[in-house]
């Protein structure tokens, strides 16, 4: 413990010093779920979670001597419940600690040769981390080429990240962002095509492409598409959406998704392949504003499965107000009713917060009926409580605890997290930490 604390304090003094501008994050935090069932099951009559986990982020630009990029994120996790012992059938603790990104990097304003090596995620061509190298030729402020390549560094299927010397990936890609649009608009790019594999053998190869287009007060244009080669030709993934606005109060969005997924495991050497169920869906969702972004909306989705056509469907009605009553208030309720492929369900949620200039708060109560086609009836009733408070400009404190019950089972959930940022280049007031409403 005490080597942790020092080489963090030594990173940060390097940090420091190196770079022209860094900033930080020191993050602590822990998770604890204890669910009841309210009959014996074959595993017993309780299930718990507990979890301690760690995080230090530290990034520098402009670092001496080349006025390179670099940043740090290492992750630590302590599980009491995190290994199972097959033989007496029992869980022990485990402890995880690694880090999720290390690497430097070279970047071009306008023209010229760009690099990162080390641990890096490449962004905006569906690959999620790398151990290795890209480089990429701005050929001028629009556009960019490069390539990458290198380990695997966390495979499908398991749960922690290491050295993988066989598992091997590499691709090029294709950048375009066009600078001059003004100051309301925004378009990008980018596309590429990967290969992974383990040892001599290709695993998977696929093409990535995404688009994102920003223009006015609501106007969205977003698609992304997985076209997959290895181990067969298909399409994977498609989502496209659009949205705009109609008038100064009415604006509408309509987005159409197929989705098939594909998971690589391996057993040592032996590869197998799962396809989930291939399914296709709309969604579109009508919103009115009664004044400053405050208004009613209404959403419809149709989901079809493709295994045996059957259908999905969703509509939901609700309010939305950022602004309720006061500035400091901010109001969020809806109604729904969904014909699931095995259930019908009615549901109602509210959620309520209250932002003062050093705490927040927020309540979030849903109430739902289940109604499945083997006759069973649940009721599941989720109630959520978070709180926030900001110590300083970089000093944070979260707190959520949530319920839910239904006919079958009592969850208690309770989530803390001590965050801490620092550094000398400019930011907002710290914002990390706090679960989403109702997504403890």
């Amino acid at each position: 413990m005490k080597k942790t604390a020092l080489l963090l304090f030594f990173l940060i003094i390097a940090g420091q010093a190196l770079g022209k501008s860094t900033i930080g994050r020191v993050t602590f935090g822990s998770y604890f779920s204890d669910e009841n069932f309210k009959r014996n099951t074959a595993e017993g009559k309780s299930n718990d979670f507990l979890i301690f986990s760690s995080r230090f982020y530290l990034k520098g630009d402009k670092a001496a001597p080349y006025n390179h990029d670099f940043a740090l994120d290492l992750r630590g996790k302590y599980d009491f419940y995190g290994k199972l012992d097959k033989d007496k059938q029992t869980l022990h603790d485990e402890y995880d600690a690694h880090p999720r990104q290390a690497y430097i990097k070279k970047s071009r304003r306008s023209h010229g040769l760009e690099y990162q090596l080390g641990r890096f995620s490449v962004d905006g061509v569906g690959i999620n981390y790398v151990d290795g190298l890209q480089t990429n030729y701005k050929l001028n402020s629009t556009f960019k080429l490069g390539a990458y390549g290198g380990l695997i560094p966390k495979l499908t299927g398991e749960q922690k990240y290491s050295f993988n010397s066989k598992s091997k990936q590499s691709g090029v890609l294709l950048f375009f962002r066009p600078r001059r649009l003004g100051f309301r608009k925004y378009f990008f790019s980018s596309h590429g095509f990967s290969i992974q594999g383990y040892g001599s053998q290709t695993d998977r190869s696929f093409l990535h492409s995404h688009n994102s287009y920003i223009w006015g007060r609501r106007g969205r244009f977003y698609s992304n598409i997985v076209l997959d080669f290895v181990p067969r030709t298909f399409l994977q993934k498609g989502d496209f959406s659009i949205s705009s606005d109609l008038s100064k109060k009415v604006s509408a969005e309509l987005g159409w998704g197929t989705h098939d997924n594909l998971a690589i495991s391996r057993s040592k050497t032996k590869r197998e392949v799962k396809y989930s169920n291939r399914y296709g869906e709309v969604t579109t969702k009508l919103s009115y504003d009664f004044w400053e972004y405050n208004g009613i909306f209404i959403e419809g989705k149709i989901q079809r499965r493709k295994s045996d056509s059957s259908y999905s469907n969703q509509s939901t009605v609700g309010l939305d107000f950022p602004r309720f009553l006061k500035k400091e208030f901010s109001l969020y309720s809806y109604f729904s009713f969904r014909n699931d492929y095995e259930k019908k369900e009615y549901k109602a949620n509210l959620a309520l917060s209250y932002f003062a200039r050093l705490w927040e708060l927020f309540i979030d109560q849903s109430i739902s009926q289940q109604n499945y086609d083997n006759n069973q009836v649940l009721r599941p009733i989720v109630a959520e409580l978070g709180w926030a408070y900001f110590w300083a400009r970089g000093l944070m404190t979260t707190f959520s605890y949530q319920y839910s019950t239904n006919a079958n089972v009592d969850i208690y959930q309770v989530l803390f997290k001590l965050s801490y940022r620092f550094g000398s280049k400019p930011s907002a007031p710290l914002r990390e930490g706090a679960p989403k409403k109702g997504h403890l």
